[in-house]
């Protein structure tokens, strides 16, 4: 009997609207806003991590799973 390995690779689009203050917004925005690259990414991270789970409750209940990739190995 043949094994088959499957590799599913998905993106996962979380949207959540949030209540933030007027203060913390303008902290955000001008911290977006200041950086770039590297520094960009891990401020967009920081901002993600404060207000989506990641965990089973947020995965499934996330607005958009798209698949990447797959691919199917068949060895005898």
């Amino acid at each position: 009997m043949p094994t088959v390995k499957i590799t599913v690779s998905e993106k996962v689009t979380y949207c959540r609207e949030v209540e933030m203050s007027e203060a913390e917004y303008r902290d955000w925005d001008n911290r977006l806003d200041s950086t770039a690259g590297r520094a960009y990414d891990k401020v967009v991270e920081e901002l993600a991590d404060k207000y989506i789970r990641r965990d089973d409750r947020d995965w499934l209940d996330a607005d958009d799973l798209e698949l990447q990739d797959m691919s199917v190995v068949v060895t005898p």
